[in-house]
């Protein structure tokens, strides 16, 4: 694999030549290529659409000076902003070192652990975010949590006795440990997908020269990634905004305020202050704007390397002794991020109510039962997986189509489809989901209470994520690959079929997964578009949750996240081995084409 490093200066100018060169035969498309061309201008045309059209119907009908007065009034939207900036900045720093560390030590190491390793970034994703919550509160609740009890037990054998503690995941520390769990996935894939399409021979160069694997990791390995690491902060940045279960489960326990629970309550207030929420949804929408361009500024800045012409497996980096540590802070992460939550789900699942000393010989199979026996959750649970299905494949191929055909027209094309794509990211889901409330739910659509309008609305929502994902994928790709497809006569859209689609599978997977994991259990469009038509499961947890039935709680999150980690899983080993099927020809093809030897040809 040859790797490609754009650098100031001659290999610049060769670069952008090149670039020109295959943007000039790409022009000189067939028919095909100009149909795909319209058809992806369409298609960016259609989500400007559904951004502007809700957007603009809401700030025409909600915005004004008053609205605006009352929230730069308020002491309440401060604190909620000030508290949204500690929760995103420190579990965002965390969530990047650790999802790139991991993300390393599973793509370049000795110590990676096979099916392990592949559900690592995955596992705290099949567990919907407020199951993750709940189930933590179930364990580390200051009073009554099972790990509190238990360790307040052992203490008390040495001694220590005491009241409540030793943890209290009610607090700034129980928020921020949450945040970081929920966005350490979403750099680990980012940041692993990265590594797997990097050509290793920088990083073997470097080690055949003496230096030392940090050394390696730090000089040509990660400034090599810096784009996908750049787009995993994005990422988190968006994802920390829009952060709703864990500051609607823990944080109204804490009394941590941050922006998205302020919006809710603004809605739903008496009357709703829909105008206020809309003048927060702006500032932040500025703020996400401001962020979007600077990581593209130093992104494009930024020299990396893409997969090149020729396959080469990077040989592993062998830690020695380290090997076992790192496996276990691995394992050890896990168990916290997934394991600990769902056994403690479980063990409630299985009880008539939650105590801090569960009587293990009353547990009942009756909590599963109410929920197969009734009808709603039945519905509910078939919509979420409908809606999930279909939102995560329509987001993940749109995505995938669109940076496709951005990154081989270039230009204007990149700047104003990556401009849509990443807008709704800016823009707070719950603020979003009243928008389209607004100008879809009454005449002439009569959308509300439907499953349509929240399908548009996980699209919309989730677009950024899949866009992100793909973009990165791509990202990887060298230039000489798309140079030769274009020379020898190939359209845009033939050299997307054959050539950027199958490269970009593995990232794509990754996002179809993360996508239909987040959509399942989403509460930020469900707590205000869903109805007793349409249920979905964030309307049902939501509701439960309200009503404090926790074993019932426990019961449905433990089905979700079982059934979402059959999914996931299934979907990521069939990625896989049709990978590897696809890559055996090719190297079949490979060998069967490579010059012979004098001695072979005699």
């Amino acid at each position: 694999m040859t790797a490609t490093t754009t650098t100031p200066g001659a290999g610049a100018d060769q670069d952008r030549s090149g670039t020109r060169r295959t943007r000039t035969a790409l022009a000189r498309a067939t028919w095909s290529g100009r149909i795909f061309a319209v058809c992806c201008a369409a298609l960016t045309l259609v989500l400007l659409a559904l951004l502007v059209f809700p957007l603009g119907s809401m700030l025409v009908r909600e915005l004004d000076t008053a609205a605006i007065r009352d929230v730069l009034g308020d002491d309440a939207f401060y604190e909620a902003a000030r508290n949204t900036a500690i929760l995103v900045v420190v579990p965002g720093v965390f969530a990047v070192a650790i999802g790139s560390f991991f993300a390393w030590v599973n793509e370049r190491t000795d110590a990676k652990m096979g099916a392990v390793s592949t559900m690592l970034p995955l596992a705290p994703l099949v567990l919907p975010q407020i199951a993750l919550s709940v189930g933590w509160i179930f364990l580390a609740d200051s009073h009554s949590g099972v790990l509190n009890v238990f360790l307040r037990s052992v203490l008390r054998h040495v001694g220590i006795h005491l009241a409540s503690g030793p943890f209290d995941v009610d607090s700034w520390y129980g928020m921020i440990f949450l945040y970081t769990i929920v966005l350490v996935p979403l750099v680990h894939i980012m940041v692993s997908a990265a590594l797997r399409n990097l050509d290793p021979s920088l990083e073997e160069a470097a080690r055949v020269s003496g230096a030392p694997v940090w050394r390696t990791l730090r000089t040509v390995s990660l400034p090599a990634i810096r784009p996908a690491i750049g787009a995993s902060c994005f990422l988190v940045l968006l994802m920390g905004v829009a952060q709703y279960s864990v500051p609607r489960t823990i944080g109204v326990s804490a009394r941590i305020d941050v922006l998205s629970t302020y919006l809710v309550r603004l809605f739903q207030s008496f009357p709703p202050k829909t105008g206020s929420a809309v003048f927060v949804g702006v500032l932040v929408l500025v703020v996400m704007a401001a962020a979007w361009l600077l990581e593209r500024r130093l992104t494009r800045r930024q020299s990396h390397s893409t997969i090149g012409g020729r396959g080469q497996t990077p040989s592993l980096v062998r830690l020695g002794p380290l090997r076992w540590v790192v496996r276990v802070v691995m394992l050890g992460y896990l168990a916290v991020a997934s394991l600990l939550p769902l056994v403690a789900l479980l063990i409630v699942a299985f009880l008539p109510y939650w105590t801090a000393h569960p009587d293990f010989s009353a547990m009942t199979l009756a909590n599963f039962r109410t929920y197969f026996a009734d009808d709603g959750f039945r519905r509910a649970l078939t919509d979420s997986a409908e809606l999930g299905a279909v939102g995560a494949t329509a987001g993940v191929l749109i995505a995938a189509v669109l940076v496709s055909f951005a990154r081989l027209r270039g230009g204007r094309a990149v700047r104003g489809i990556d401009m849509v794509a990443r807008a709704p990211g800016a823009i707070s889901h719950i603020v979003l989901a009243v928008a389209f409330l607004i100008a879809l739910g009454g005449a002439p659509f009569y959308w509300a209470n439907t499953l349509r309008i929240l399908i548009l609305v996980y699209v919309v929502m989730n677009l950024p994520q899949a866009w992100v994902a793909a973009d990165t994928a791509v990202d990887q790709i060298g230039q000489p690959l798309t140079e030769a497809s274009a020379i020898s006569g190939a359209s845009s859209l033939r050299t997307m079929v054959r050539i950027h689609l199958p490269l970009m599978a593995g990232g794509l997977a990754a996002a179809w997964a993360m996508l239909f994991v987040v959509i399942v259990g989403d509460l930020n469009a469900s707590s205000i578009l869903a109805g007793p038509d349409t249920p979905v499961v964030g309307s049902v947890i939501l509701s439960i949750f309200d009503n404090g039935t926790y074993s019932q709680l426990a019961a449905l999150g433990s089905i979700i996240a079982v059934a979402s980690g059959v999914i996931v899983s299934l979907v990521m080993l069939l990625t896989r081995r049709l990978q590897a099927a696809a890559s055996q020809p090719r190297r079949s093809r490979a060998r069967r084409n490579r010059p012979r030897s004098a001695q072979e040809s005699r």
